[in-house]
């Protein structure tokens, strides 16, 4: 009885604060690989991009001062961003509330770019994806248009009219 009424105080907490989910490819079996940048391409669905989050392998260089830049772009235009220390020992989520860059750009329905690498020239970025989980998009960093990489978009949508309009 408690957890229906957790679940129901959760969904309409959403509702009301307009939270959503605008991207979301869970870790799949073991398929990863490496990469300079891993960019995928996604739709948006929300008005505000609130969060980003991306499942990292192996992180080979960890530390003071290095870290996991985490971007949403439209074509070389950045919208937000969030910045993440590299963990130790990695294989894990990492990502939080982003930077609000030029928010004014973002528009639903279009279709924008989560860009992931390491802040240290030269570190390839392990990921981690899945096979065609995100159909509106695909890797296009590696060129892997079958796959999606295993991460996380949030945001938040215009509730000022009202949650029915």
């Amino acid at each position: 009885m408690v957890q229906r009424i957790i679940v129901a105080l959760i969904v309409m907490s959403s509702a009301v604060f307009g939270l959503s989910t605008v991207y979301n490819v869970d870790v799949y079996q073991n398929l990863n690989d490496s990469a300079d940048r891993v960019q995928q391409s996604f739709v948006a669905t929300a008005d505000t991009i609130t969060s980003l989050w991306f499942f990292v392998g192996s992180s080979p260089v960890s530390g003071p001062g290095k870290q996991y830049e985490l971007r949403v772009k439209d074509g070389a235009t950045e919208i937000v961003r969030v910045f993440v220390d590299a963990p130790d020992p990695g294989w894990q989520w990492i990502g939080g509330e982003v930077t609000q860059v030029n928010p004014q750009l973002l528009v639903k329905g279009k279709t924008y770019t989560l860009e992931v690498k390491h802040s240290d020239q030269g570190v390839k970025t392990n990921f981690y994806y899945a096979p065609d989980a995100y159909a509106p998009g695909s890797l296009k960093t590696p060129n892997m248009p079958g796959y999606d990489l295993c991460a996380r978009v949030y945001g938040r949508n215009d509730t000022s009219g009202g949650i029915l309009g």
